[in-house]
């Protein structure tokens, strides 16, 4: 006996009418035309993405490490410069790292353009020594890395 609801819905008698029952009745595909149309939105909204970060991430100050000079076995001179546009302000982590790579001094250091020299066009030049105590014998020193304020 056939049930209108399952011949209507294209499922025979019988056995298939019961999983019909039992699971549902089968789905429907979408269209192809609605197919590409989700998959060009999905690769637009991947491209823009993509373009956001890349755009995000670039940075407008470079960094560089100037020289360093171990004192004693409790301090380290860190010498470190920033190119940054001017009226911008970055902070840096300069560390001092031991023989086996542990930073055994640290400090955050604040560069403001303002207090730099002139590296042409609109950018400015900030070099500092930063005295760091550190807790063992230093081999190195240097930026570890900056962030924008």
């Amino acid at each position: 006996m056939s049930n209108p609801e399952t011949a209507a819905a294209g499922i025979p008698a019988g056995q298939n009418a019961s999983l019909a029952n039992r699971y549902g009745r089968p789905k429907h595909r979408l269209s192809k035309r609605a197919t590409a149309i989700l998959v060009a939105v999905g690769v637009v909204a991947l491209i823009l993405g993509a373009l956001f970060l890349s755009v995000r991430s670039q940075k407008s100050f470079s960094t560089t490490d100037v020289a360093f000079d171990i004192i004693s076995d409790r301090q380290t001179d860190v010498t470190v410069a920033v190119t940054l546009p001017q009226g911008e302000s970055v902070t840096c982590a300069v560390q001092a790292l031991s023989e086996d790579k542990a930073i055994v001094g640290y400090k955050d250091v604040v560069f403001d353009a303002a207090d730099g020299q002139d590296a042409g066009g609109n950018l400015r030049t900030v070099q500092v020594t930063v005295p760091l105590r550190t807790v063992f014998a230093a081999v190195t020193g240097g930026m570890h890395g900056c962030r924008e304020n």
